[in-house]
C-alpha cells in the first residue's frame, strides 16, 4: 500500500510539475518522445551566463541541451518519468570540450569555442 501512495504521489508531482496537456501542442509546452525531451522557448530564458546549465534530454544521455537552472530539477523530473522503462544504448556525452554554456540575447544556449 504505501509503495501505491509512493508512485501516486510520484506521478501527481510530475503532473502538477510539468503541466496539464490538453492534447493541442502549444508554443511553449515540452514535448516528448518514448526516449527524449525537448526544451521549450521558456525552459530557456535568462540574464547571466551563470542561469544556464546543460541537462541530458535524451534517455541514453547522449543528447543534452541548456536551460535555466531554476527549471532543470522540473525537467529532469519530467526525463526521469519518460526513461523510466528506458534499456538502450548509453552515452557518456562531454560537451564541455566543444561548447560554452552562454546567456544569448536572454536564452541559454550552447556556443561553440573559439
Amino acid at each position: 500500500m504505501k509503495k501505491l501512495y509512493s508512485i501516486i504521489v510520484f506521478v501527481f508531482i510530475l503532473f502538477f510539475l510539468t503541466g496539464c496537456n490538453s492534447g493541442k501542442t502549444k508554443k511553449n509546452d515540452s514535448k516528448s518522445t518514448a526516449e527524449s525531451i525537448h526544451i521549450n522557448e521558456m525552459d530557456r530564458d535568462c540574464s547571466f551566463d551563470s542561469d544556464c546549465v546543460y541537462i541530458s534530454t535524451h534517455c541514453g544521455d547522449c543528447e543534452g541541451d541548456v536551460v535555466n537552472k531554476v527549471r532543470e530539477k522540473r525537467l529532469n523530473l519530467f526525463a526521469v518519468y519518460i526513461c523510466r522503462n528506458y534499456k538502450g544504448p548509453e552515452c557518456d556525452l562531454d560537451y564541455r570540450p566543444v561548447y560554452d554554456i552562454k546567456c544569448v540575447n536572454q536564452e541559454c544556449r550552447l556556443v561553440p569555442k573559439t
